[in-house]
């Protein structure tokens, strides 16, 4: 079995496949005041809950290096193996385009994977978590750029952060654009807003790019948006996915 690890800035991913299947995902907070060993013994009942044995290998793509000696404890604790990371010397069959290819987050990357792996076309990727981004990748897997803006979750605290008068939401999608109430007039900005504009971003970068692009939607807060952009194919776990596939082609192709 093999073990896929996305360490994102508010939450840490675990997926286990068997094959090319994701079997099984765990997903925990990454927050670096939590002990390492609390994390362990969680992951150790999850994975004693689910009847997992035979962990062979573990790659992870973080990008929130404070929490890397975590996860090096936990594989360790927990599997009594050492991870290998997704990096800059890592080989990860993705060609970076970049005018600093060294900056160009794990996650990027494996979100290119994941593109070249599923679909095989130029794509653009919407990845909507803490930071909400459109990934340019070509069906080679060539990273061509990307756009990063906060994330709904961002945007939403710092909004009633800053504003004595608004209050915390749960986020969803209104019936209406135009709110009657607080709650659908923060949410009818969040979701309706924040789906517009990530809509219109990507007519702009297809059309700077000259062809048609296929496009693609993970991350935490596409299970919110995706009714609201129908040319774009929801893919859950899509970046556990490109780990894997990084995986795969190293273990499986010369």
């Amino acid at each position: 079995m093999f073990l896929a690890i996305d360490v994102g800035n508010s939450s840490t991913e675990l997926g286990f496949f068997e094959g090319d299947q994701l079997m099984y995902t765990y997903r925990m907070k990454s927050n670096t005041s939590r002990s390492k060993d609390d994390y362990a013994l969680n992951v150790e009942l999850f994975v004693k809950s689910k009847g997992i044995c035979g962990v062979s290998e573990i790659l992870v793509s973080s990008v929130v290096p404070s929490f890397n000696n975590i996860i090096e404890g936990i594989c360790q604790d927990v599997f009594h193996l050492c991870p290998n990371f997704i990096g800059p010397k890592y080989p990860s069959g993705i060609r970076v385009n970049s005018d600093n290819p060294k900056e160009v987050g794990a996650d990027l990357i494996c979100d290119c994977a994941a593109a070249r792996y599923l679909f095989g076309e130029d794509a653009i990727i919407a990845d909507l978590g803490t930071a909400s981004k459109l990934i340019l990748c070509k069906a080679d897997g060539t990273f061509e750029g990307c756009t990063i803006a906060p994330g709904i979750g961002i945007s939403l605290n710092a909004l009633v952060g800053n504003a004595a008068l608004l209050s915390e939401v749960d986020i969803k999608i209104p019936k209406h654009h135009l709110g009657k109430n607080t709650q659908d007039s923060i949410n009818s900005a969040l979701t309706y807003g924040h789906a517009h504009g990530l809509i219109e971003l990507a007519n702009d970068i297809e059309h700077d790019y000259k062809k048609p692009l296929k496009r693609i939607i993970s991350g935490g807060f596409a299970r919110i948006l995706f009714p609201l952009m129908g040319e774009f194919t929801y893919v859950e776990n899509l970046t556990l996915l490109g780990i894997y596939a990084i995986y795969e082609r190293n273990n499986h192709h010369d």
